[in-house]
């Protein structure tokens, strides 16, 4: 894949629908964007009443933006090296794969197993 707009665009659904770990108060396996979104909110939290938990929480995002940047180079790698055919299914499996109940949330309502319609709810 040589077009930079299609890199680009496979590392945005990565971002967005790639389940990754992360530690905190406890453990999941949930995509960049949740980890941004909670360590963002968490840091918040720490900013205004800096607390042991709250420090906890706002770590997610220190992980957040260090599995965006790996996953940028990963990805960048993945769409040189690869077909765009390649590259393709592999974002199709991915956007599949992201209807069913795939991510580890523990700082949801809807349960501890979530597709990403529930993840974001």
């Amino acid at each position: 894949m040589e077009s930079r707009r299609e890199q680009l665009g496979f590392w945005f659904l990565c971002l967005l629908l790639l389940p990754l770990p992360f530690i905190s108060v406890q453990t999941g396996l949930v995509p960049v964007v949740r980890m941004l979104l909670l360590g963002s909110l968490g840091a918040g939290v720490w900013i205004v009443d800096a607390d042991y938990i709250s420090a906890l929480v706002s770590a997610i995002l220190v992980q957040g933006v260090l599995w965006g940047v790996l996953l940028f180079f990963v990805t960048r790698a993945l769409s040189r090296r690869f077909p765009r055919a390649l590259v393709a299914a592999i974002a199709a499996a991915l956007l599949f794969a992201s209807v069913f109940p795939i991510y580890r949330t523990p700082f949801s309502t809807t349960g501890a197993a979530s597709s990403i319609f529930e993840i974001f709810n």
